[in-house]
């Protein structure tokens, strides 16, 4: 199945997709959904270290007025 055929059905034609499409459009849609997901656990685990950042410098201060 050409890239052609397959961006040119559409589900709501009526038509039903062949197996052959059915199983190229789940493998699409299966690479799209593990991307879309490793950008955003990417972007969480850098949010989750920049919050760490910040309470390490917040009670560092307070830590180190506390022993003088």
């Amino acid at each position: 199945m050409t890239a052609q055929e397959l961006n040119s059905y559409r589900f709501l034609s009526g038509e039903e997709p062949t197996d052959e499409m059915l199983e190229a459009i789940m493998q699409e849609v299966a690479i799209e959904a593990k991307e879309r997901n490793k950008r955003a656990t990417e972007r969480y685990m850098n949010l989750l270290k920049q919050d760490i950042i910040e309470k390490q410098k917040y009670w560092g201060s307070i830590v180190a007025g506390s022993k003088a």
